[in-house]
């Protein structure tokens, strides 16, 4: 299995586990099942439209791409996308933006703080990929850091820059844990 496949793999078995409840209910999508497997198509739709799963809206709205990131080490109330190069999460997101691009892509982003072992949910937060993108090309705040394991750069989005500028931000933490709090598990990320 490659990296790829394993980071695909963990964040979409987090993201099963949780759907239900919480997030599902908090994205206004209970009732709803997640589409998505672990096939080569499902690889290509990642790492081509940073898709994840596919959730079919109710009331004709039809179906959308879930995008989804689960982080074991530290908690944070931001969103974050890869920014390593011009193919990355953080610019294709930009230029479907600018493009008004109708290929498929994601509408929802979550970002999930589970523990590793015990995949309890510390919480999560999300927001629509279009507002994160718009927000980002309005100059808005965002903070350029690099993942402690394989120095990926990613940006960061907090929550609280995001609902500031009047974007959606759904949110939702463990009644045992505080959303502000540095570190859960050790080292901050």
């Amino acid at each position: 299995m490659t990296d790829i496949s394993r980071r695909i793999q963990e964040s979409g078995q987090a993201l099963l586990r949780h759907w239900r409840h919480p997030i599902g209910p908090a994205l206004g999508l209970a009732d709803t099942n997640l589409l998505g497997d672990d096939s080569p198509v499902s690889e290509l739709l990642d790492m081509g439209a940073g898709i994840d799963f596919f959730v079919a809206y109710g009331g004709g709205r039809g179906i959308c791409g879930i995008a989804t990131r689960v982080q074991w080490r530290g908690m944070f109330t931001t969103i974050t996308w890869r920014n390593r190069s011009t193919t990355s999460e953080l610019s294709k997101a930009c230029n479907a933006y600018l493009s008004q691009d109708r290929r498929i892509r994601p509408d929802w982003c979550v970002h999930l703080y589970e523990e590793q072992s015990t995949h309890h949910l510390h919480g999560f937060v999300a927001a629509h990929a279009d507002d994160l993108a718009r927000y980002y090309l309005n100059g808005h705040p965002a903070s350029h850091r690099s993942n402690h394991e394989d120095e990926t750069p990613f940006a960061a989005f907090d929550a609280a820059d995001l609902r500031r500028a009047g974007i959606e931000v759904v949110d939702w933490w463990a009644t045992d844990s505080h959303p502000n709090q540095l570190s859960l598990w050790g080292d901050v990320a």
